[in-house]
């Protein structure tokens, strides 16, 4: 989960700074800097209301077989490996 959260990150930050950096509004160092920090500090200020909504409200967790937890263990972590892939890929 964690190295799925990086490779995510990477994946916005790289969306994010391309349209400053090929206008060449400001330099990509700083550019790169400036999404580093927003995208650390955005969460302290902003708040998680996205993840709460995404955790909470669009999947039901009762919905889930407590039997079943070995195939929603393996359909989870190849969820996560398809995002991981894609993020590296594109």
């Amino acid at each position: 989960m964690l190295f799925f959260a990086f490779t995510n990150g990477f994946h916005d930050a790289a969306n994010v700074v391309a349209t400053i950096v090929m206008t060449r509004a400001i330099s990509p160092r700083r550019a790169l800097l400036i999404a580093a920090v927003c995208e650390l500090i955005a969460p302290f200020f902003l708040g998680t209301a996205v993840a709460k909504v995404i955790g909470k409200d669009i999947i039901d967790a009762s919905a889930f077989d407590p039997k079943a937890l070995n195939v929603t263990a393996a359909f989870i972590i190849s969820a996560l490996t398809g995002a991981i892939l894609w993020n590296l890929i594109t």
